[in-house]
């Protein structure tokens, strides 16, 4: 019986999501009813949908956990990563459970998995540094970096890159911590360890 109510209630979001989220009464949204609208809209792709869809209960609901992961999935999807971390910490804030696919999910935003290894490698080429360098601080990193004359800006890209996957490591690592066991997590902070030449 519980399977049959789960559905109806599924698929009558996901005929709203193909909509418009106008016809949602917002206000009297349960924290199941927000994750299967978000996850309608996610489902056809309509990123845009799900974030003006959140953004809207958490007018009446900002301290919905549910309703800042879906804005920080919607925002990943349409790479605006420093909005996600934002929204996945106040997930986190807000004790969304399970806690585990927050953190997942906040690392795949920091994770800058479209920067090849060979991009970072032929980077510190450059500069005649190695991989090996990358295992320091960042502190000592930037010291090495104005020591090698690279310009400010320069820098400032790519430490912001090595700090996101440093992050993301963390927030892997949690997701772990957490009981968030898929072979995901495992591959992705496996990818990590490669780009940062970590043990």
């Amino acid at each position: 019986m519980y399977k049959i109510i789960l559905l109806v209630t599924l698929f009558s979001f996901t005929v709203t999501a193909q909509g418009t989220s106008q016809n949602v009464d917002v206000k009297n949204l349960t924290d199941q009813q927000i994750r299967f609208q978000v996850f309608s809209f996610m489902r056809f792709s309509q990123y845009k949908e799900a974030l003006a869809f959140c953004n809207e209960v958490l007018k009446y609901k900002p301290y919905s956990p549910e309703a800042h992961l879906g804005k920080g999935n919607a925002l990943s999807e349409l790479d605006k990563w420093r909005e996600a971390v934002e929204s996945y910490n106040l997930a986190i804030k807000y004790n969304r459970t399970p806690l585990g696919e927050v953190y997942y999910q906040k690392g795949m935003a920091l994770d800058e998995r479209y920067t090849p290894h060979e991009e970072i490698e032929n980077f510190l080429k450059k500069i005649s540094l190695s991989l090996e360098d990358i295992k320091k601080t960042l502190k000592d990193i930037e010291k090495s970096f104005k020591d090698k004359g690279v310009p400010l800006e320069e820098r400032k890209k790519f430490l912001e890159k090595i700090w996101r996957l440093e992050e993301a490591f963390k927030a892997y690592n949690l997701a772990l911590d957490h009981g968030y066991e898929d072979r995901e997590v495992y591959y992705a902070s496996t990818g990590i360890r490669i780009k940062l030449g970590k043990p």
